[in-house]
This record gives structure tokens, sequence and C-alpha cells, in this order.
């Protein structure tokens, strides 16, 4: 094949893509399950598995999830803090309702009763900063599919 024609393949490929992802209007939320402090003991990341009912990506894991800033149901799932937890899949799942702000990046981790234990788990927001080029003053659009 000639360059030129990879090249043409390439950007069909790019734009029918692109076509079929969610487009966000001037405001949106981001949020990860990835442990943001490392010095409690007691605290680890989490698996965002559904935002309001629906499945999240598996191939998005630890990446930020853009959603629509407002009230949302967050399923997550943990795995107890215990020796050889590694090993197993005993995946705590928890779903809670967080408010999210337009324009803001947030770090959902669980926090433990004991580090050492099966303990339950809370989840809760361990970080937050704002999302560069976001304007949150805009009038939030809803996303479009």
């Amino acid at each position: 094949m000639t360059s030129k024609l990879v090249t043409m393949m390439a950007a069909g490929a790019a734009a029918l893509t692109l076509s079929s992802c969610q487009t966000w209007g001037p405001n949106w939320t981001e949020i990860t399950g990835v442990r943001y402090n490392r010095v409690p003991i007691n605290t680890a990341a989490v698996t965002i598995v559904l935002v309001d009912g629906e499945s999240v990506s598996p191939m998005a894991r630890g990446l930020p999830i853009r959603i629509a800033p407002g009230s949302r149901r967050v399923t997550l799932d943990a795995q107890p803090l215990q020796a050889g937890w590694l090993m197993t899949l005993d995946y705590q799942r928890q779903t809670v309702t967080f408010d999210f702000a337009p324009c803001r990046r947030y770090w959902i981790n669980a926090r433990y009763d004991s580090p050492v234990t099966g303990s339950p788990w809370a989840p809760f927001i361990d970080f937050t900063e704002n999302i560069a080029g976001c304007d949150p003053n805009a009038p939030a659009e809803p996303a479009k599919k």
C-alpha cells in the first residue's frame, strides 16, 4: 500500500472512532479510583465499576473517567486489606452517591477501619483539583452519544 492510502485509512478510522465517542459541553467532571495519598496505610485504591448504573469500560480503569457534573451514583469495588489480599478476588462492592462540581477531578479511595484485617471500608474523596481548560461558569450541556 502506498503511504497516502495508509494515511487516508488511518484518518478514516480515527474519524469513525471519534464519531462514536461522547462529546462534552463546556464543563465536565472527572473521577478516578487511583490512590492519591500513599501515607495513610488504611487507605487503598478502588475500581469504579458503574456510574449511574452504566458500566465503565475496563480499559478506563485507573484513568480519569469523564462524567456530567451533579449528583451521581457510583459503584465501587475494593479488596480487603489483609495478608495475601493480592491473591484473592474477594472484592467488596459499595454504591454511594456523590455530588460532583463541574470542572473538578476527584480521586475516590477506600478507607478501612484497620489496615491489617479484612475490615469494612468506606469510600471517600481523597483529593480534588481543577481541570485545565474547563469553564465551571458555562451552562452545563448534557453529554451527547
